[in-house]
């Protein structure tokens, strides 16, 4: 498997506010069907913690290197030993803090949401930001919103893509980045791929997008030494 990154973008701007750091299989296939088993056999706590040893070395190696985001599992952040772990890597950081961004997932439900949520306010209060992933995927969204500190909500990208289809999926998608925005965190809108669509999440306040209309996931070896534009601009 190989560490591939796919821009976020600012919406407003046009440009590239961070990547996403993703795992590939051979030829660029995705690994989501993995996850699922990585959580299952414990690999996940060996996947997360070694994705955040090659952000933190993306970016210690170039200061003018983009800012990277690095997945966790609700898994691992509620697993005393790991996290013991992780927050010591933190610690031993020599990087800008503020381009190593944390996407918790929701892939496993947090069965220890006390433990998780002391995790991730020392990963803030260290200088992270950390966003909630694919919210509006699993049963657990809005309880995550509600009982932990997120400054960023990534909204699934199923919503997203029936953005036009009914009066009622665009109410239900409003009030969603109406909730993102009344809770204080910023809103992330997956899985755009066109024009329209990108001007619509606009449209109903949605600060930064990421999809296919802005670029696909690249080998992160090529993000190396130089930014890397996405390939239109909102």
């Amino acid at each position: 498997m190989e560490p591939h990154a796919q821009p976020v973008i600012e919406l407003a701007t046009g440009q590239v506010h961070h990547y996403e750091l993703l795992l590939r299989l051979p030829g660029g296939r995705p690994v989501q069907d993995s996850v699922g088993f990585a959580e299952s056999t414990g690999l996940i706590y060996e996947i997360d913690y070694a994705m955040t040893e090659i952000a933190a070395s993306f970016l210690r190696e170039d200061y003018d290197r983009p800012a990277l985001a690095v997945n966790l599992s609700g898994k691992s952040l509620s697993n005393t030993n790991w996290a013991k772990k992780f927050l010591a890597l933190l610690a031993d950081l020599k990087i800008d803090r503020s381009r190593l961004i944390f996407e918790l997932t929701e892939t496993a439900s947090i069965k220890n949401p006390k433990a998780a949520n002391a995790v991730i306010a020392k990963i803030r209060a260290r200088g992270h930001t950390v966003c909630l992933d694919d919210f509006g995927a699993g049963v657990a969204g809005i309880n995550y919103l509600r009982d932990f500190p997120i400054d960023m909500v990534k909204i699934d990208g199923s919503y997203i893509r029936r953005h036009d289809r009914t009066e009622r999926d665009q109410r239900l998608l409003g009030g969603m980045v109406g909730l993102v925005n009344a809770m204080g965190a910023d809103a992330i809108a997956e899985s755009i791929e066109t024009e329209a669509c990108a001007r619509h999440m606009t449209s109903l306040g949605v600060r930064y997008g990421q999809g296919y209309y802005f670029g696909k996931p690249v080998a992160l070896k090529e993000l190396k030494g130089s930014r890397i534009n996405p390939n239109r601009a909102a």
